[in-house]
Formats: structure tokens, C-alpha cells, sequence
């Protein structure tokens, strides 16, 4: 398994673990917190390592951009639930990082989209002057 794959695979443990504590130390006990925040940062791991695997520039084909583009969606889906879980911990400066790292990535994926736009709009351009000459 890839490096990613591995890292959301012992998030999902640690998810597991945090559910199988004890009905008491599930309300608001130190340890609780201390795991929260510790899956948090777990699922934070797995998301680099989506997004160290995703490719920019202008000059990706079709496969690849849909590739980054999906890359790019998966992060954010995991972002979304680090969001919830450091939220729920009560860590509200660290909900507002994940936030604006949710932001940086709704921004390559625009960048992605536009670049790519522009790739077709130049090669309608240099087709449509290749058939009138």
C-alpha cells in the first residue's frame, strides 16, 4: 500500500480507538480530548500525503487534471472531518487553520480548472487559425 493509503489506514484505527473508550472517559475527559486532537492531526498526515501526490501546471492532459481534481476532493473531504473533530474538541484556532487550509484547496482546484480552460481556449484558437489558412 502507498504511503497514503497507510497513513488513512491508522487514522481510521485511531478513529476506532477514540469509539471504543469507555462510556466514561467519552464525556469530556483529559485523555479524550488528547485523543480528539491527536486524530485530528493523524487525518492532517493523510491529507499531505494526498496532496503531495497532485500535479499543477498548464500543460496537464485530461487524465491528469481529473486526477489532481479528484486528489484535491479527497483532501478536502478529510479536511471536512478534521474540521469537525478539532471543532467538537473545542480547539477553535486550529478549526480556523483547517478552514483556511480547506480554502488553499479550493483554490489549486480553481487554478487546475482555469489553467486547463485556458489550454483548450488556446488550442481552439491555434486549430480555428491552422483550418482558415
Amino acid at each position: 500500500p502507498s504511503d497514503c493509503q497507510c497513513r488513512l489506514q491508522s487514522a481510521r484505527h485511531f478513529e476506532q480507538s477514540v469509539k471504543l473508550l469507555p462510556k466514561h472517559l467519552q464525556r469530556g475527559s483529559n485523555l479524550l480530548h488528547t485523543m480528539m486532537i491527536d486524530l485530528g492531526v493523524a487525518l492532517l498526515e493523510a491529507v499531505a500525503s494526498v496532496v503531495r501526490n497532485i500535479r499543477l501546471g498548464p500543460t496537464l492532459d485530461n487524465a491528469e487534471c481529473r486526477s489532481s481534481l479528484e486528489s484535491l476532493v479527497n483532501a478536502d473531504d478529510l479536511l471536512f472531518r478534521v474540521e469537525g473533530i478539532v471543532e467538537a474538541a473545542g480547539h477553535k484556532a486550529m478549526c480556523a487553520l483547517v478552514q483556511a487550509d480547506r480554502g488553499q484547496l479550493r483554490s489549486l482546484a480553481a487554478d487546475l480548472l482555469v489553467s486547463r480552460a485556458l489550454l483548450w481556449i488556446d488550442g481552439s484558437a491555434e486549430a480555428g487559425v491552422s483550418e482558415s489558412e
